[in-house]
């Protein structure tokens, strides 16, 4: 009967409208909605402008339409890269899975040149119908991001909703649903060759292996201005990796702490945190106004990044 019932909230015509006319209320608790998603659209907004994801039913998606942009599924670090956006013009979404970061990067800077990367077919799929539902400009590359450009075998889950994938050791690849498919790789110097479009702000989120994209980088940028990266640290040796990659290369390196705010630290590994900041010297725009905000203080709150945030329509939540 629990699945009967699960499938049907799943999969009915009726939920996704039923869900609007609840959200418009503004008093459904997370306690409830988190047990309420739907198939159909997500809507929220970033710098003052609707974004639309395709709404499969995961966590991602029905966290965006309930709760909002920067509001519940990793808010900071969604606030940080919104303000990081604005006025940028080349961004790479580094494991862009089904494209987030990718859309969120083009709604808050419309005019940059946004490339995203996802290796896994049908997940580089959905990432192409997130960004044609906006009606978005995005190159999507599907291709995994490394150190050296070919192939290689990657391991990916498979299960409902789960879209993880890698090349580096995770504890589900010993799970019966872990796959291994071949997938092509790329340099982000070899794109940045072969496009001419030098990076201002980078997402990079690759399960373990972003020292060697970072590796694949370096060559591209061997002079002129360095981008601001947020990457993923899921453990000791990925940190130790990472922070000799970015040794010497002029950063400011800052814990984001979900929720809370994000803070000056040298990087390591940090229990309960998954996402990192790297600003260079010398930004401008409101990346740089982030930037020096954070040099002065050495902290920002998640409330002062909220406190930031263009406004120019009503959230998300409070509209049919």
């Amino acid at each position: 009967m629990k699945q009967t019932i699960k499938r049907w909230r799943d999969n009915s015509p009726l939920m996704e409208p039923m869900c609007r006319l609840l959200r418009a209320t503004g008093m459904v608790p997370a306690r409830l909605w988190h047990h309420l998603p739907f198939t159909g659209t997500a809507d929220f907004l970033v710098a003052g402008n609707r974004v639309r994801m395709n709404h499969f039913g995961a966590e991602i998606e029905n966290s965006l339409f309930w709760a909002g942009f920067g509001a519940d599924w990793e808010g900071t670090t969604l606030l940080a890269w919104e303000r990081l956006a604005i006025g940028q013009n080349v961004i790479f979404d580094v494991g862009a899975n089904t494209g987030l970061f990718a859309v969120a990067a083009k709604a808050a800077s419309p005019q940059a040149k946004v490339h995203a990367f996802e290796p896994l077919p049908a997940i580089a799929d959905r990432l192409r119908a997130n960004v044609a539902l906006n009606g978005f400009d995005v190159t999507v590359h599907a291709a995994a991001v490394s150190d050296s450009d070919g192939t290689a075998e990657i391991k990916l889950m498979q299960a409902d909703h789960e879209y993880s994938a890698s090349f580096e050791h995770m504890d589900w690849m010993d799970t019966a649903e872990a796959i291994s498919v071949e997938v092509p790789l790329i340099r982000l110097a070899s794109v940045i060759a072969q496009s001419g479009d030098r990076p201002d702000l980078i997402k990079i989120d690759v399960e373990r292996h972003e020292p060697q994209a970072l590796r694949g980088l370096w060559p591209a940028l061997v002079d002129g201005p360095m981008p601001a990266i947020v990457i993923e640290i899921l453990d000791d040796e990925s940190a130790a990796a990472v922070a000799a990659e970015v040794s010497g290369r002029g950063y400011r390196t800052y814990v984001i702490r979900e929720g809370v705010g994000i803070e000056e630290d040298t990087i390591r590994f940090v229990p309960g945190t998954m996402n990192w900041l790297l600003l260079p010297k010398g930004m401008s725009g409101p990346a740089g106004e982030l930037a020096a905000q954070l040099a002065a203080k050495g902290r920002i709150s998640h409330a002062e990044l909220s406190g930031m945030r263009p406004r120019s329509h009503s959230q998300p939540r409070n509209s049919n």
